[in-house]
């Protein structure tokens, strides 16, 4: 009797401990973050133990080809989609830190271009938006490193095209 006692009391010791340490966002609150290499402000918040709110505004860089020729354009763009974080029990077993939403996820992107105060080309203002898969690390204590990557939508005032969504950051959190 005492053996099933101990068991039992073992067993439930060490399935409590299991769920102590169950890895999500729930403690977590909002993070603003500054980005450097595209300038951008972007804020993620909880909305779920393992999925977040991102939303993004700032400064793109747009490549692409017409079919003749190489384009580039520069304006302004503002972004918003949820992300959910799948590997967030790995990396607390791994002893890596899940603070300010540091993970791989998935995301489904929602973008807008405004290209046209740089181009005066009503067509090169579009929508995108698409699957994403990225991954998101601390860089010690204020910085951060962002990529992602995907298939995409892109519609224009006459075309819509299949485009490739590639996002990298790097830049400081508050």
């Amino acid at each position: 009797m005492k053996r099933g006692i101990l068991s039992f009391a073992i067993l439930l010791l060490m399935a409590s401990s299991g769920f102590a340490q169950q890895a999500n966002f729930e403690d977590q609150n909002g993070s603003f973050r500054l980005g450097l290499f595209w300038p951008n402000l972007e804020y993620e918040t909880p909305i779920h133990p393992k999925m977040t709110f991102h939303s993004e505004t700032g400064f793109a860089f747009n490549v692409g080809h017409d079919g003749m020729d190489w384009v580039f354009q520069y304006g302004l763009f503002a972004k918003i989609g949820p992300r959910y974080y799948y590997n967030l029990e790995k990396r607390l077993e791994e002893n890596k830190s899940i603070r300010d939403f540091s993970g791989n996820y998935f995301s489904f992107v929602s973008m807008a271009y405004l290209n046209e105060p740089f181009d005066n080309n009503p067509e090169s203002n579009q929508f995108v938006f698409g699957p994403t898969w990225g991954l998101q690390r601390n860089l010690g204590k204020n910085w951060y490193f962002n990529f992602e990557v995907g298939p995409g939508i892109s519609l224009s005032e006459s075309k819509t095209k299949l485009v490739p969504i590639i996002g990298l950051d790097i830049g400081i959190k508050f």
